[in-house]
This record gives C-alpha cells, structure tokens and sequence, in this order.
C-alpha cells in the first residue's frame, strides 16, 4: 500500500501533485494499469496501457527515470485527462534487484523539473522502498497461493482416502461382520452351509487385506525408500497389474542404476505421484490395452513418460474448457513437477492414446 497523500510540488505558490503507481498486470506481462493514485480522475484511474511508446517504454525498458516537460507529446501520457492541468511529469522505475514491478509517475506544473532535480535522490529512495515492498508483497502472496494450494492438496488425499475406504474396506469389514454372524447360527443348524459361507467369508477377507494394503500402498510406499523409484513403481504396478487383466503394464528403467543414486526423496515422490496421476486418468478414461512407463536419465535430468494406445482426446478442447471441469488431474501433474524444479507436458490426440512426459533434476555426478 504506497500511500501518495501529502504529496506536493512548487509552481506558482503549491498544489497538489498528480501521483500514480502504474504496475504489470499478474496474468498479463504486456499490460500496465493503475494499483494507487492521487489527483487521477475516475476514467483515467480506470485505464489499462496495453500498448506502451514513447518515454514510458524508454523506463520500462532501461530501468532509468525520465522527465516528460510536454506531456502533450507523449503518446501514452497524451490520453490522460490529467496531462492538461500537468503538463510535466517524472517517471520513476519500481524494481527491486532485477525485477521490474512497473513505474511510479508523478506530475505537476511547468516548473516542475527543477524542484524534481532538487529532490531526485530523496525520491529515487522512496521508489526503491516501494520496490523493495512490492517484492515483499509479491513473495507473501506466493507463499500464500502455495499454502493454499497445499491445504487443498491434503484435503483432497483426505477425501480420496476416506472414499477408498468406504468403498472398500469399511463396506468388506461390515459384510464380515454380518456374514460371520449368519455362520456363527448356522453352525448349529447346517454345518456344512456354515462351511461355505466361512469359506466365502475367508476369500473376502483376503480379498479386504489386499485392498487395504493397496491404499496403504498408495498413500506411501515403503519402496520408495529403502529400494528406490523404480522398485516402488515395479511393485505399484504387480498390484495393479493382479486387480485386473488389461491394460498391460510395462516398465522400462535401463538407466536405474545412473539417476537412482542421484534421484532426491522429493523428486521421487514427485514422479511416483504423476505416475499415479496418469494411470488413474488411463483407467478412467483411456480404455487402454497397455501403459508403457520409461525411465530414462538424460544429462542431468530424469524423463519419465508414461503413455498408453487408449482413444485419446482433443486436448485443446479439453484445456479450452478446463476451468468448468471438476478434474484437476493436469493441473496437478504439472504442480508435482513444478515442486520437484521439472516440468511436464501432455500429449494426446482422439485414436491416438495419450503420453505424459515429466522431467525432474538429478544431481550432479560425483568424480
């Protein structure tokens, strides 16, 4: 908050300056508008500067202040209803190191120059404060937007585990206990009936052990520690590969051997979770015959791809619409990849299948 109240300048007798801090717009690096001001009237208070010429481009570009002496010639300053009662005005950079958060202006009368010449060190320290703050501002809202991002991952790890378990296990372990009290009368009756229902009874727990033991999996392998990412992902894949019969898994890692020693616990649990990620969305949607998932190190990087010979989809049809859509699922393999310093990228196409390429770092070789 860059307070400009009390802000003056000499000409015939004093009045009160024009001041404004013009900033780059978040979501669109090419557009400028207004975030404070002083003495700007509602429409110009209001304007957004998406096509910047002249000495306002000149700061933007260089970093150093200017001085507009006719504003009648400016082709951005021009358009201000404020240019005809300030003819003059400074333009002043807002940066902080390197970044540039865009430009603080401030207007008065023709004298202006000299009183500016007077006073520019005092205001270049001013306009590198609220650069200093603006960077400060800046961080906060990051840290803040991760956070968020963060508490609405786990919540949604929460509410895919309690669904899991309701599915699963808790519904199996409420038909035991109903089954085993229907054998527990029979035994009396019909012994060999309470037989088979125990027998059936046994398979289901076995069936319930396995499920259970499979969410366990899932949340977090003990694999993934002790073995490495591809023995976690080699045995994600015998579990899932036992539960059904297509699609077919196959895992290729001829370079274990390079990127595992080099691999980070967080990247690896980044990639083991975009894998995840990606199945998922193959089971659900793809109505694939096999899931090919590489592992490959490449300099100092590891590629993952995870692709399958499923009907694909349009994904700039998908990616038009997909903040109407109730599933994040590319959202949040980019996230993961982004958390671990990589990036990912999907490639899908209707007939086609569809690929997930991730790329994590790995660390440098050791002599």
């Amino acid at each position: 908050d860059l307070s400009l109240r009390g802000l003056r300048v000499r000409g015939q007798g004093e009045q009160d300056a024009l001041g404004f801090i013009l900033l780059f717009d978040p979501n669109d690096q090419e557009t400028l508008f207004v975030a404070v001001h002083r003495n700007l009237d509602a429409s110009d208070a209001a304007r957004r500067f998406t096509r910047v010429r002249g000495q306002l481009k000149t700061v933007l570009e260089t970093g150093e202040p200017a001085i507009v002496t006719d504003t009648s010639r400016e082709p951005v300053l021009a358009g201000l209803t404020a240019s005809k009662t300030y003819p003059t005005m400074v333009i002043m950079p807002l940066r902080a190191g390197f970044t540039l958060f865009g430009v603080a202006i401030i207007g008065g009368p023709a004298g202006m120059p000299e009183a500016y010449s007077n006073r520019r060190e005092l205001l270049a320290v001013y306009c590198a404060q609220a650069g200093i703050a603006l960077q400060s501002a800046q961080l906060y809202e990051q840290l803040r937007q991760e956070r968020d991002r963060i508490v609405d991952s786990e919540e949604k790890a929460r509410h895919e585990l309690a669904r899991d378990l309701h599915d699963g296990p808790v519904n199996a372990v409420a038909s035991l206990t109903m089954g085993l009290d229907f054998a527990r009368r029979l035994l009396a009756e019909s012994p060999a009936e309470a037989k088979q229902e125990i027998d059936s009874l046994y398979q289901l727990a076995a069936k319930t052990a396995r499920e259970m033991r499979m969410t366990m999996y899932r949340l977090r392998p003990l694999a993934l520690e002790s073995a490495g990412l591809t023995a976690a992902l080699d045995q994600y894949l015998s579990r899932l590969q036992a539960e059904r019969a297509q699609p077919q898994f196959h895992l290729l890692a001829p370079d274990a051997a390079d990127f595992e020693p080099r691999l980070s616990s967080n990247a690896a649990t980044m990639v083991f979770d975009i894998v995840k990620e990606a199945i998922g969305n193959s089971l659900k949607y793809a109505e694939a015959r096999n899931v090919n998932i590489t592992l490959r190190a490449i300099n100092n990087w590891l590629a993952a791809s995870i692709s399958d010979d499923g009907k694909g989809f349009d994904l700039a049809a998908v990616q038009a619409n997909y903040n109407t859509r109730g599933s994040l699922g590319m959202i949040n393999i980019q996230e993961r990849a982004a958390l671990a310093q990589g990036d990912a990228a999907i490639e899908s196409a209707p007939g086609r299948g569809t690929t997930v390429t991730v790329r994590v770092p790995l660390a440098e070789k050791k002599n």
